[in-house]
């Protein structure tokens, strides 16, 4: 048994049950048959919450704990918000099931992810401790918390060993991102050639390619090019290497003759997933690399706070020339309900947006169900992971793919595996629908006093309704600063925002990169699929953009704010454009 919190001569200890009855008291001393009774109790009373009483000298004080978790008996005082238990993000660690070693008392490396699950009621605090994974492949890390509720995180930062792009080849570890150029194939044949920094030797991981400055990073700058500046490859995709030079690539040509970042992988796993969580705080933690995104909140849960964390490169900020950070989003926050706080967070030079907050929709045909007058929907494979978050009795929201409202219904039944969802009744039509869980639409969002900058793709993409983005610094981003859309291909994020107010933020060297359908700085609108050729509602409405200023706005600078298809009542005023 250990006890973190002090030196001490006698221990009173105060059960309680988790409806805050007194339960019992017992009073020990420093002996081993107080020990042993005292590990009994923590034995049996694993899910309760108990206060310790403690004498030291002439001096008695009380916390609040819990034992951690259910298997280890570890005592902790409570110094987070009132009534919870604070835990040490080693002892956390070292209570779950993760495969990780510990360097020293704040490095703590990990061969898989740390999977935690279930954790209520507590402060995990980090004192400046580095969680760094050994694994970039598929699932092989990431901090993720199941099912949490009433907690908070603070003070650890999370990365991948060897994970930037400067770093040296370490044997043995997967690579996440590299940089070199491209050159002309040897044969003179089509495609092009990676020559990379870093002599890296076999077959690897291909996941895009992107033009690179060392002096500036992204292609945010006016001289960039606005077309042909990237390449992604399909999943699974590879290169062989010898000596750090591939074989030819053909969707390569456009790059010949550039500076170029590989990021070998794209989304094969995130630092931090919280799934299914509620009333979690995270705060003052630090992601330097992840061969995905940074922080993800998915699959439901409410009342979620980001507040005063950084995305940023290792070196940052005594990098000696600009690196990237992770392979994909600083914030990405899907299928989630209401109450979310994105503010005073620093997201930087991440491979895709800063923060992007949406609906997760399904689309789906009708298919007859056997022996019921029901309807089922069967799911394409892309989108069947999405049906995991569905289950009987949720309603769902109906939509065509204009985002034409539908109507709801109920979830009699869900098969995931097959792709299949059994609903109470179906639309008056025969084309296919789109489908979104009612209650995992976000809704009650603030986005305030965030720097977003030197990043690829957008700094906000905001799909959550009841919303406010508000004194963001918004600078050196390749694409839009804010954007408001909603998509029925390829990615069925949405339904769409409503009652968005747009105010005070800065956005400079914004939008090199532009798209048709979003064309400039703030833009929002509806995007549907190739070919679509129906009627498009009106799910995205009432956004005021107020008070904001724009300095280099590099595409469509003469309207830095545009309101495109799928938008009612959309206001602008107020706005200075330098």
């Amino acid at each position: 048994m250990q006890v973190n919190c002090c030196v001490w001569s006698k221990f009173v200890i105060h059960l309680y049950t988790r409806q805050g009855r007194l339960r019992g008291l017992m009073s020990i001393s420093r002996d081993s048959a107080a020990m042993s009774r005292l590990t009994s109790l923590f034995e049996k009373s694993r899910n309760e919450h108990i206060t310790l009483c403690y004498q030291l000298g002439s001096r008695s004080m009380c916390r609040m704990l819990i034992p951690i978790l259910a298997t280890l008996p570890i005592l902790t005082y409570a110094n987070g918000p009132s009534g919870y238990a604070t835990v040490d993000v080693v002892d956390l660690v070292k209570s779950s099931a993760a495969n990780c070693t510990f360097v020293g008392s704040s490095i703590i490396r990990c061969a898989g992810p740390i999977e935690i699950n279930a954790l209520e009621r507590t402060s995990v605090v980090g004192h400046g401790s580095r969680i760094e994974f050994l694994d970039a492949r598929p699932g092989r890390g990431g901090l993720r918390l199941n099912n949490a509720n009433q907690v908070n995180l603070s003070d650890i930062e999370i990365g991948w060993l060897g994970g930037g792009a400067r770093d040296p080849i370490i044997p043995g570890t997967p690579r996440i991102q590299s940089f070199g150029k491209v050159s002309a194939c040897v044969a003179g044949g089509p495609g092009g050639m990676l020559v990379l920094d870093q002599p890296l030797e076999g077959v690897m991981p291909l996941g895009a390619v992107s033009v690179w400055d060392d002096t500036k990073g992204w292609p945010w700058y006016q001289s960039a090019p606005t077309k042909q500046f990237e390449r992604y490859f399909p999943a699974g995709s590879e290169a062989r290497f010898s000596g750090g030079r591939s074989d030819c690539i053909n969707r390569l040509s456009a790059l010949v003759g550039r500076r170029v970042l590989v990021r070998h992988e794209v989304y094969s796993a995130n630092a931090f997933v919280c799934t299914g969580c509620t009333n979690v705080t995270i705060e003052r933690v630090r992601v330097t690399s992840a061969p995905g995104l940074a922080f993800v909140f998915r699959g439901g849960g409410t009342h979620i706070v980001l507040r005063k964390n950084i995305v940023e490169p290792k070196c940052w900020p005594n990098c000696s020339m600009p690196e990237p950070s992770v392979a994909a989003d600083a914030s990405h926050l899907s299928g989630l309900g209401g109450d979310i706080t994105i503010e005073y967070n620093d997201f930087g030079w991440q491979g895709d947006d800063g923060v992007n907050i949406n609906g997760l929709m399904i689309p789906a045909r009708a298919e007859a169900a056997a022996g019921s007058g029901d309807s089922w929907r069967v799911v394409d494979d892309k989108f069947k992971p999405r049906l995991t978050f569905l289950s009987a009795g949720n309603e769902v929201k109906l939509f065509d793919h204009g985002l034409n409202s539908l109507g709801s219904a109920n979830v009699l039944g869900v098969d995931a595996q097959a792709g299949t969802i059994r609903l109470s009744h179906m639309p008056n039509i025969t084309a296919e629908v789109v489908i979104v869980r009612a209650d995992e639409i976000p809704t009650d969002v603030v986005v305030r006093g965030n720097e977003f900058h030197d990043n690829r793709a957008r700094a906000i993409v905001m799909g959550g309704s009841n919303a406010i983005v508000a004194d963001n610094v918004i600078e050196r981003v390749s694409m839009a600063a804010i954007l408001v859309p909603a998509d029925t291909g390829p990615t069925y994020e949405g339904p769409g925002a409503e009652h968005v107010k747009i105010t005070g933020n800065r956005i400079s060297d914004v939008n090199h990169c532009d798209s048709p359908k979003y064309p400039s700085a703030i833009s929002a609108g509806v995007v549907t699929a190739e070919g679509f050729t129906g009627r498009i509602g009106s799910p995205i409405t009432d956004v005021e953009v107020d008070g904001n200023s724009f300095v280099r706005v590099y595409s469509n600078a003469g309207e830095p704010v545009h309101f495109g298809d799928g938008v009612s009542n959309g206001q602008m005023h107020s706005n200075l454009n330098k």
